[in-house]
């Protein structure tokens, strides 16, 4: 009942502090910041019952209270206290709740640091939260069972690896720190102003990217540790639903350097900030509206959330639509989108087309059985497009980190620039015959790794170029540069260049495979809830008990 009742206290308090920021963002006189005060009193009330609520569910998972619903989906008594501080979210209705709670900080920190924007941005975040808020009182984790339980039915067993305990935090939080480039998207087309509004949340787009990229990675080590098939990406919809977001938001991060320092990519970002976000509310419609569910492993199955999910999704499109349309004549044109890659505008301009287009077409994959059913029998995609038409796009991309740090060297003479160059070449000409003497025989592949080979010199040269100029603080985008041209080099030779085989053990009958030799020895029963198999593992007389 309390925990209940908090949610409709909190769900009251954000719809009010949007209505009285819309209120105060249409007032211009002495009123409108007395009305604005009103709406942050509001937003930090619904912050404080946001933490209530989630406090109270934690408490309840510590406390073993099956009597809730959820308490007993997700736990048991012998579950370990990371497992009892995962399960706040391993279920539907508490993975709402704590994207709640970090949209609640995330808010308040936007509350405090904006002052030009704060009343439209707030309408629109908090109109966000409200909507999260909704459909935790339409599927609310604090449901009471109607029965006394002894003990829980425990967690996941999929979910029980610490990776797991990590992985949907942060992509929560990168989810809830995207809906502020969105907001700022919208406050700066309803005040026209264009090329300054967007540009203030440059911040908060750079830390969501981060998260949701690094909830991403870590989501893959969950899928190589616990699913068993020896892959950390499968291209299910429910892996590529927070993938597109990524992607767009890589272009904005690009183009919001652009837009600060030259004044371009005006109409690009605010459609980019935009489309972001809406691709977050497409994902979780993806995920948690049952239309994926024959399609996915991860997805959820239909529930009275997906109307929901629904509006969310055609409200925030339809009314960010109608916005754009509205200001697209004032905005101006994008000056210079295309130009030569040999420019840094150029090869930026660019690297957003890529990346856009290799969210459509990740996208375009992943609705696959929903478009195709619209005409007959749904058909799903298989990975192998998209290996084969993102391919092409990743090496574009790769020469990109490359010759895009040639525009770097341009303030040196011509003898520096052609004795990196050179030597670039070099690197690229080493990585393709080290790939090759390694067993890569493949002539598209060998230049693939050329080009890592030769983007990896180029931006390891001009890290440390920075670092000793200026600092570690401001060679992040080239370390990053770094860390993408080796996961994508380890995502070739990972998927073309690996051996499995499945095999089934019998109790103690030893089986030979890959200069191995695997013997079952039988399971044990662990903490009442889960089995520990034993298997031998030998290898050049060397033995180990694999659990």
């Amino acid at each position: 009942m309390f925990g209940n009742v908090v949610i409709y206290l909190a769900f009251a308090a954000v719809l009010g502090s949007a209505i009285l920021f819309f209120v105060s963002a249409h007032t211009k006189n002495q009123k409108a910041n007395q009305i604005e005060d009103i709406a942050i009193y509001a937003a930090y009330l619904h912050a404080f019952a946001v933490f209530i609520a989630s406090a109270f569910l934690l408490y309840l998972l510590f406390t073993h209270q099956f009597q809730y619903a959820y308490v007993y989906n997700h736990t048991d008594l012998h579950l370990k206290l990371h497992y009892l501080i995962s399960a706040f979210w391993a279920g539907q209705e508490g993975s709402y709740l704590f994207w709640a709670l970090c949209g609640a900080i995330v808010g308040l920190f936007v509350l405090e640091n904006e002052q030009k924007l704060r009343s439209a941005v707030m309408t629109v975040f908090m109109a966000g939260q409200a909507f999260l808020i909704l459909m935790l009182i339409l599927d609310s984790p604090f449901r009471i069972l109607d029965w006394l339980p002894a003990d829980g039915s425990g967690m996941n067993p999929l979910l029980m690896d610490i990776w797991m305990v990590v992985h949907p935090p942060i992509i929560f939080a990168g989810y809830a720190l995207l809906l502020v480039p969105y907001s700022y998207a919208l406050a700066a087309l309803y005040h026209k102003d264009y090329r300054e509004g967007l540009i203030r949340c440059q911040f908060w787009v750079l830390i969501g990217w981060l998260l949701l990229g690094t909830g991403i990675l870590i989501g893959g080590v969950w899928a190589y540790r616990v699913l068993g098939w020896g892959g950390y990406w499968g291209w299910d919809p429910v892996e590529n639903a927070s993938l597109i977001p990524w992607l767009t938001a890589s272009a904005l991060v690009h183009g919001l350097i652009l837009q600060k320092q030259k004044d371009k990519f005006i109409r690009s970002n605010l459609l980019l900030a935009i489309s972001t976000y809406l691709l977050v509310i497409l994902a979780t419609f993806l995920t948690r509206s049952g239309v994926m569910s024959a399609y996915s492993v991860h997805a959820f199955a239909e529930n009275e959330l997906t109307y929901v999910l629904t509006s969310y999704l055609l409200l925030f499109s339809l009314l960010a639509g109608i916005l754009f349309a509205w200001r697209y004549n004032d905005m101006g044109k994008d000056k210079s989108f295309i130009i030569s890659p040999f420019s840094r505008s150029g090869s930026f301009s660019l690297s957003m087309i890529i990346f856009c287009m290799i969210a459509a077409l990740v996208l375009l994959g992943t609705i696959s059985p929903l478009l195709t059913g619209i005409f007959g029998n749904p058909a799903m995609v298989d990975s192998s497009f998209y290996t084969s038409v993102n391919a092409p796009l990743f090496f574009v991309i790769l020469l990109l980190l490359g010759l895009i740090e040639m525009i770097w060297w341009k303030k040196s003479n011509s003898f520096q620039i052609s004795r990196y160059f050179l030597f670039a070449l070099l690197t690229a000409v080493i990585a393709g015959l080290g790939a090759y003497f390694a067993g890569v025989k493949s002539i598209t592949d060998l230049l693939y790794l050329g080009a890592c080979g030769f983007a990896l010199f180029t931006n390891i040269i001009l890290l440390i170029k920075v670092w000793l100029r200026s600092g570690l603080k401001f060679s992040g985008a080239y370390l990053a540069h770094v860390g993408i041209i080796l996961m994508l080099a380890g995502i070739l030779v990972s998927t073309n260049y690996t051996r499995s085989i499945l095999i089934e053990l019998t109790q103690n009958q030893p089986v030979d495979i890959f200069s191995h030799t695997f013997t079952y020895q039988g399971y044990a029963l662990e903490n009442n809830n889960s089995y520990v198999l034993n298997i031998e593992l030998n290898r050049a007389n060397k033995t180990n008990l694999v659990q």
